[in-house]
C-alpha cells in the first residue's frame, strides 16, 4: 500500500513539473492551462503531505489511535489498520537520500516515456517538438492517474486530443497520436503481464479456493 501511494504521488509530482515546463513553452487556451496547473499543484500538495507523514510518523500514529478510541467501530478499526500499513510502507522514504533517489528514479522513468511520446509524434508528423511531447506525456498520464475508467479508456482519448489541438496539432493527427500511444501502452503491458504470469511470477489458486 505504501509503495503504491508513494509511486502515484511521486508520479504526479514529476508529471506536474513536466506540465509546468510544457505550459511555459506551449501556447494553450487559458482554461486548459489552469487545468494542468491545478493538477500540478494538487500533486505538489500531496507530496508535501507524504513528506510530513514520513517525518512525523509517531504523531500520525497517535492521531490515528486517538480517533480509533473515540470512534471504536469496525470501520475505524479497518481504517486504523490500513493507515498503519500505509505509514509502514512509506517509512523508508524518511531520509533525504532515499526521497531524492525515489524522485530521481521517477523522473528518469518519465523522461524515457517522454522520449516514447516524442517518437510516436515524430512517426506521425515531421514537425514534432519536444515541448509538445512533454504536453502529450503529461496530459495522457494525468488522465490515467485518477482511475475514472479502466485503463484510462475514454478519458485519455478525450483529454489528449483536446490539449494537443489547442497546442496547434491538427485534430486527426492529435487523435492518431493518442490512439497509437494508448495502443502501444496496452500492447507492452499485455505482453509483459502475460510473460510474468505464465513465467510463474504470480501465484495461482484453484477455482475452488477463489472465495
Amino acid at each position: 500500500m505504501g509503495s503504491i501511494a508513494a509511486e502515484r504521488i511521486l508520479d504526479g509530482l514529476v508529471l506536474g513539473a513536466f506540465g509546468l515546463v510544457a505550459i511555459s513553452l506551449v501556447h494553450l487556451e487559458r482554461r486548459l492551462q489552469w487545468g494542468l496547473l491545478l493538477a500540478s499543484l494538487a500533486f505538489a500538495g500531496l507530496t508535501i503531505g507524504l513528506i510530513l507523514t514520513v517525518r512525523h510518523q509517531a504523531r500520525m500514529r497517535s492521531i490515528i489511535l486517538v480517533a480509533n478510541r473515540k470512534f471504536p467501530w469496525r470501520l475505524t478499526s479497518f481504517a486504523r489498520d490500513k493507515a498503519g500499513q500505509l505509514i509502514d510502507g512509506i517509512a523508508p522514504l524518511g531520509t533525504l537520500p532515499r526521497m531524492l533517489a525515489a524522485i530521481t528514479a521517477t523522473a528518469v522513468i518519465w523522461g524515457l516515456e517522454a522520449a516514447v511520446c516524442y517518437a510516436v509524434g515524430l512517426a506521425l508528423r515531421d514537425d514534432m517538438r519536444i515541448q509538445t511531447a512533454l504536453l502529450f506525456l503529461v496530459v495522457v498520464n494525468f488522465a490515467t492517474l485518477v482511475p475514472l475508467t479502466m485503463g484510462g479508456i475514454g478519458s485519455i482519448e478525450a483529454a489528449g486530443p483536446l490539449y494537443l489541438i489547442s497546442s496547434g496539432v491538427s485534430p486527426h493527427l492529435a487523435l492518431a497520436m493518442v490512439l497509437v500511444q494508448h495502443a502501444g501502452r496496452y500492447l507492452f503491458t499485455t505482453i509483459a503481464g502475460a510473460a510474468f504470469y505464465f513465467g510463474g511470477g504470480l501465484p495461482r489458486r484453484p477455482a475452488s479456493n477463489a472465495w
